[in-house]
């Protein structure tokens, strides 16, 4: 991929979220009934990305990933977020997934670290690769860690959720159809395991 296209994604994850913290309602937790429709719609196969489901629930992404079994998905408050963040940084490879105006960005790259703005807002990433960007965890209020097992095998990866319940951006373990390698997904459990050990968002 070229620096532009990389300079280009970026951009795209800077770019501020329409609903912030600050003007718009926490996406809620699913209520007894939600968390029946989710079940009812997974366990019907494969089970869809929470952005596939969302058009045949319609509910808010992160309301569905809040619904899933905890074998499926486990949800964190977004100022979980250094944490998770550091967990990546230690993952072999990832696939960075943002999905925008309908448009889908795949990119796969080594997540680099980062460190807070001294100026800003921004959680400034790193230049060890021509993979970079500003990001801002204060607008991230959920993030939830996913294993499902979709038509091309297991989908392992974490979601980073706004106010709205909507994904910023995801990052997956790569190679869509294929086994990814052990340190991989060895590095994916440890991940997990940390979301795991912190206070889940949506109870227990």
């Amino acid at each position: 991929m070229t620096s532009l296209k990389i300079r280009l994604l970026g951009l795209l994850i800077a770019l501020p979220s329409l609903a912030t913290a600050a003007d718009a309602p926490l996406a809620a937790c699913a209520t007894t009934d939600e968390v029946a429709r989710v079940v009812a719609l997974y366990s019907k196969g494969p089970a869809p990305m929470p952005f596939q489901a969302q058009e045949e629930l319609k509910l808010p992404e992160s309301t569905i990933a809040s619904a899933l079994p905890a074998t499926l998905a486990s949800g964190i408050d977004g100022s979980h977020f250094r944490a998770v963040w550091d967990s990546l940084v230690r993952w072999e490879t990832a696939m960075v997934m943002i999905r925008k105006g309908g448009n889908v960005f795949e990119v796969t790259t080594k997540i680099v670290t980062g460190e807070p703005s001294k100026r800003s807002k921004y959680f400034n990433l790193g230049h060890e690769s021509s993979f970079s960007g500003h990001l801002r965890p204060d607008l991230i209020t959920s993030i939830y860690a996913v294993a499902l097992p979709g038509r091309e095998g297991l989908a392992r990866g974490l979601f980073f959720y706004d106010a709205a319940g909507e994904s910023v951006f995801a990052v997956f373990l790569p190679g869509e159809g294929a086994t990814p390698s052990a340190k991989a997904i060895a590095d994916f459990e440890i991940t997990w395991a940390l979301v795991k050990s912190l206070p889940a968002r949506c109870g227990a």
